[in-house]
Order: structure tokens, then sequence, then C-alpha cells
């Protein structure tokens, strides 16, 4: 049964909006973020997107400029546990604090919620399992 789920799961788009766009160029990203209305900073290595009043999502880009590895940076608890939940029911949760999911790509990743002792807050790690 958990195969069925993971397997429908990876059928489904689901790169939304304020999510990962790991494998995405820095432009694709400019224009997706800059059209919805968030602010878009990029430097040499990372872009850097701060959503409303939701999180700040940081990719990090290799030479190419092609996404390599992200960070959402949630704002505030309910940001934080409105992904949670959205995590729960569109991924395959793995255990509390990590899920499993299929990026348009094909390519497997999967995020992990932890506690930033020097920041002091949560950060989702999304870890790339495929290319």
């Amino acid at each position: 049964m958990r195969k069925i789920i993971f397997i429908v799961l990876c059928s489904l788009p689901v790169l939304s909006f304020g999510q990962i766009h790991l494998g995405r160029s820095v432009k694709e990203i400019q224009k997706e973020f800059g059209e919805a209305g968030c602010k878009v900073l990029v430097d040499k290595d990372l872009t850097i997107v701060h959503i409303k009043d939701d999180c700040v999502v940081i990719h990090r880009h290799d030479k190419k400029h092609i996404a390599k590895e992200a960070f959402i940076f949630p704002k505030n608890d309910k940001s934080l546990n409105e992904r949670i939940q959205q995590y729960n029911k569109e991924y395959t949760v793995i255990s509390a604090h990590l899920w499993r999911c299929c990026l348009e790509n094909g390519s497997i990743t999967d995020i992990e919620l932890i506690w930033d002792e020097d920041l002091k807050t949560y950060v989702f790690l999304f870890i790339p399992l495929t290319n």
C-alpha cells in the first residue's frame, strides 16, 4: 500500500508556489516568484526569496545557475504548522520530521525539519536523493 501511495504522489505535480525548485534555473525561480509578487534576491551562489509573511526560501545553485540545494525558514509558528500539515498530506511521511517527495523532474528528495540552534529557528532542508 505504501508503494502505491508513493507512486501516486510522484505522479502529482508537487512543485507549487512557495515550494522548492531543485533542478530549476535561477531565471525560472526569479520569474515564478517575481510574478507572484515575492521579493527575490540573487547573488553568485544563492537565490533568496521572501514570501510575504510566510517564509524565506533559499536555493543554493551551481556554476550553471541550477538550484542544487534548498532551505525553507518559516517566519512564524503558523507558517511552520501549515507547512508540516501540507507535507503530511502531499508527501510520503518517513518520520515526524522527515518527508519524501518526487519532484517535477522525476528526482526524489527528502525534506527534513531541523532546529537550528545558532539561528534559533526551524529549517526545512531539502536533500536530493537522486538527480
